[in-house]
């Protein structure tokens, strides 16, 4: 379902095509026009057509800025009014109450579903990584963007099956195996070898590997739908798979936003054992519900940049397995690494993640020896991996990424993450306690939507945080998916996983800014309450949409004196 702001953008373009036609049906019949929202400045305009985009003489910008002021002065348009100068062709003024009160009602209406897509994609989709071993930096990179990833397909409408019931998610194992009492190293190794463990075990209970490894030791055989594509090296006991005519055969693509040139011939069975690379290719299959019967399925590959080449033999492998119903495309993650300002090198996600962890933890104690509070540690947890998280999604999955390590508390990085927490725990506190007030008497209850007078919300800033923020939010989550299915034959997603992290940071910083400029709970007088309702229906729908973020910022934190002061020393990044 269309959000109401992009209902009226819609609209507005339409209007303006008729208008163009109108002006002159000959020579603009095939022109294009750019329609663009404004985020700076909405005083002097709310949304703009650049005077470069359409040539016209003076006579029919005459005519087309006529035409949409007649448009403008209809009763049931959200453009308020129309403009023009030498920078633009037309400048529009939006009708601010009725537009706050279409926006804020749509977001408390649809509550968790706001931005998010009701089409239900056909294929089923699974997100592939290769299993954790070594718990580096670029495990842990992997593990939150295929996270997150798995967030946004969602919230565009695909079928996306979640992980395996009972089990978190690879992030949060992954951070278990050195969270829980990070001094212990031997704590550490003996998780990991918990996770090789459940990999054997998963091993044996494949139904893929019990199905198709017993044909591939009688090839060759026409129960694999490529067998051809299968040689014998040195008996049956080594199994060689020719890549290059599984490509040619299922039509796919080489080069660029396909598969390596260089991919030739890849060992399936070594000794009549199962290579690694065709046990990686197993659990592929494995994801797939109800196989061998395979129907619409797709398999999304997360690959780190230094295993992107072995992750595309692993798909090939999966495409020479099965004979039909069966996609795949490939989200290649960029390399990673520490700016170390400590005196230590970093190796491992570990070490990061302790460190981290170190410095929120001597941040608080510090505040609580002065404030007599006792350290929470499920809060420092929470602030480390909130801080991890918005690092590492904070630029484009694909390109390389620096982290900081500082020696102190102090590194500007590590600050994004307890910023927005602080954002959010802060909301959720003032909502709390107009509630309570309400319980006590103090003030009277929140009165319905319709009787809201949203032309109270006059200042700039309120505008800002509806319109450049709120309104934005259901076309940004629908931008961060860009494609899932590559055609032609193609390998490559794309998916921009940082979007959604960059809109989370400015947004808090314009949240932050609002808060402390305005005081949103006022005294109870008469006078002052309908605009305090106004910005308290729009301070909800706020936090509805840092919810609806898909970072997940706990607003859990306890909200103190140790918060407050954790935000003066380490978040005033509105200066």
């Amino acid at each position: 379902m269309e959000s109401a702001f992009h209902i009226f953008q819609k609209s507005l373009e339409d209007a303006i095509r008729d208008a163009l036609l109108k002006t002159d049906q000959n020579s603009l019949l095939n022109l294009k026009f750019i329609l663009k929202k404004k985020v700076k400045n909405l005083h002097q305009g709310d949304m703009i057509v650049p005077s470069g985009c359409l040539k016209l003489d003076s006579m029919q910008q005459e005519k087309l800025l006529l035409l949409m002021k007649e448009y403008c002065a209809l009763a049931d348009t959200l453009a308020k009014r129309v403009s023009c100068d030498k920078y633009t062709l037309l400048t529009f003024f939006i009708d601010r109450p009725k537009m706050c009160g279409c926006i804020l009602k749509e977001v408390l209406a649809k509550g968790s579903e706001y931005g998010c897509s009701k089409i239900q994609q056909e294929k089923v989709i699974t997100l592939h990584s290769v299993s954790l071993k070594k718990a580096s930096l670029m495990d842990l990179r992997v593990a939150v963007v295929k996270f997150h990833a798995r967030k946004l397909l969602k919230a565009n409408g695909f079928n996306v099956i979640p992980e395996t019931q009972g089990k978190s998610s690879e992030y949060e194992q992954l951070v278990q195996t050195f969270s829980e009492d990070f001094s212990k190293m031997e704590n550490t190794s003996q998780n990991l070898r918990n996770l090789d463990d459940c990999r054997r075990n998963y091993q044996t209970a494949s139904v893929s590997r019990q199905c198709i490894l017993p044909k591939l030791h009688s090839l060759p055989s026409d129960t694999l739908p490529d067998s051809t594509d299968f040689v014998t090296h040195e008996g049956k006991e080594n199994l060689i798979l020719d890549l290059q005519r599984v490509i040619l055969s299922k039509g796919l693509h080489q080069g660029k936003g396909g598969f390596d040139s260089n991919l030739k011939l890849v060992q399936v069975l070594q000794d009549s054992q199962p290579a690694t690379i065709l046990e990686e290719s197993f659990t592929v299959l494995d994801s797939i519900p109800d196989f061998p019967q395979i129907k619409k399925h797709h398999c999304l590959h997360i690959s780190p940049h230094n295993a992107a080449f072995t992750d595309q033999k692993i798909i090939l492998i999966a495409h020479s397995l099965v004979d039909s119903g069966l996609s795949q495309s490939q989200l290649v993650i960029g390399p990673i690494n520490v700016q170390d300002t400590s005196q230590a090198s970093l190796l491992s996600a570990q070490d990061f993640y302790n460190s981290r962890f170190s410095q929120f933890k001597e941040a608080s104690e510090m505040r609580n020896a002065i404030s007599n509070n006792v350290c929470n540690e499920e809060d420092v947890k929470t602030l480390t991996d909130a801080s991890i998280k918005i690092d590492i999604l904070g630029n484009a999955c694909s390109s390389p990424l620096t982290l900081e390590n500082a020696a102190s508390d102090r590194g500007a990085e590590s600050r994004l993450g307890a910023f927005i927490l602080y954002n959010t725990a802060r909301l959720s506190t003032l909502l709390q306690k107009f509630d309570q007030a309400v319980e006590e008497g103090f003030y009277p209850a929140l009165p319905p939507l319709d009787q809201i007078n949203w032309a109270l919300l006059r200042e700039e800033e309120d505008w800002e945080l509806v319109y450049v923020y709120i309104a934005s939010f259901p076309e940004l989550v629908s931008q961060s998916v860009e494609c899932v299915y590559p055609a032609e034959g193609k390998l490559s997603a794309k998916i921009h996983t940082h979007k959604v992290t960059n809109f989370l940071v400015s947004f808090s910083k314009c949240l932050s800014t609002h808060y402390s400029r305005y005081h949103i709970l006022t005294g109870r007088e008469s006078h002052l309450l309908p605009l305090m309702y106004a910005r308290l229906y729009m301070m909800k729908a706020v936090h509805q949409n840092e919810k609806l973020s898909l970072q997940e910022p706990d607003p859990k934190l306890q909200f103190n004196d140790k918060m407050k002061k954790y935000q003066q020393d380490h978040c005033c990044l509105t200066d």
